[in-house]
């Protein structure tokens, strides 16, 4: 009886467990196709990313506008990092 309880128990946390990590896959996953409306953008911009890589390359209509894609493209792959520090601290 109690090995039921422990195997129901187990099982019931490993499902918990998969489904919190596919939660924060889905939230922090960055965003690589599609189209951004960006509110404080000084232009426009287009990002081609390496189909095996995911390296970004950035192609903007100013420096300045290639500069602030470049700082929402590396905040955006960062997300992760930076919620990881902030939960440490």
């Amino acid at each position: 009886m109690i090995c039921k309880v422990f195997n129901c128990l187990l099982i019931t946390v490993g499902v918990l467990l998969s489904v919190a990590a596919l939660a924060l896959y889905y939230v922090y996953s960055p965003v690589v196709t599609g189209t951004l409306y960006l509110e404080h953008a000084m232009g426009t911009a287009e990002v081609l990313r390496e189909t095996e890589t995911s390296i970004p390359h950035v192609f903007a209509s100013s420096e300045k506008m290639a500069m602030y894609t470049q700082g929402f493209l590396h905040a955006q792959d960062r997300l992760w990092q930076m919620e990881r520090m902030r939960r440490t601290t």
